[in-house]
């Protein structure tokens, strides 16, 4: 990988040379090196670049078109067992990645759905089936590119002791997404229907931000986007 194809591989995914950093875990001045020509870019970042390319495009909530594609039963047959049904499949067309994500989560555990598969419309693999299921098992929960509903909670804890931990969300989220160079489509929003905890919604690119986010609050849930009507919209 030259020095051009890294700088403009950065730029393609909006990273800043900050964010490229600590994606490598090295340090600013070291992504300036490979790009000025200074140091020679090891082979494993071109390696890492591809892999994180893949997890950048997954987690692009406006991609698409996307089609998702699935079966109404299992595709693998026990030959000793009893005899199911032949497997049919079904294909569903989805203008964006978020929107056949959101159709993935409300199937999810149907007796009606297996193997599930997004693609592009190249023919690419957006998400395989062993993908999808690490996100919903829980052992990769970050990827999906859904809404996110936040809750810090009041019960546990003083009042002055929720609100601190408010405010050190807004702050972590604020300060990772003026240092990522202000990333589109990052909306978090306050429900102020719920007074006894603080509830928040985030954008799938806004839960992206930073991973502190999860070290502050209490807990974190797949959701629908929300009605902006009963919402204020947090400013960062």
């Amino acid at each position: 990988m030259t020095a051009a194809e890294f700088r403009e591989w950065r730029q393609r995914n909006s990273l800043t040379q900050t964010g490229a950093g600590e994606k490598f875990g090295v340090a600013r001045g070291t992504i300036q090196n490979w790009e000025n020509e200074v140091n020679a870019i090891p082979p494993a970042v071109e390696m890492s670049c591809q892999i994180l390319e893949d997890r950048f495009r997954q987690r692009r909530p406006d991609l698409g078109p996307v089609t998702l594609v699935y079966t109404d039963n299992p595709m693998f047959i026990d030959p000793y067992g009893p005899r199911r049904p032949l497997a049919m499949m079904k294909q569903e067309p989805y203008p964006t990645n978020t929107a056949a994500f959101a159709r993935v989560r409300a199937l999810w555990g149907r007796d009606d759905f297996h193997n599930p598969f997004i693609m592009e419309e190249s023919g690419e693999f957006l998400w395989n089936s062993a993908q999808l299921a690490r996100v919903f098992s829980g052992d990769d929960p970050d990827a999906a590119p859904l809404w996110r509903k936040v809750t810090i909670a009041k019960a546990t804890r003083e009042e002055l002791v929720a609100r601190l931990k408010a405010n050190e969300l807004i702050e972590a989220c604020g300060k990772a997404y003026r240092a990522k160079g202000l990333p589109k489509d990052v909306l978090i929003l306050l429900d102020k229907r719920i007074t006894d905890d603080h509830v928040f919604y985030f954008s799938p690119a806004a839960f992206t931000l930073t991973g502190k986010v999860r070290e502050i609050v209490d807990s974190i849930a797949f959701c629908d986007e929300p009605d902006l009507s009963d919402m204020k919209k947090i400013e960062l």
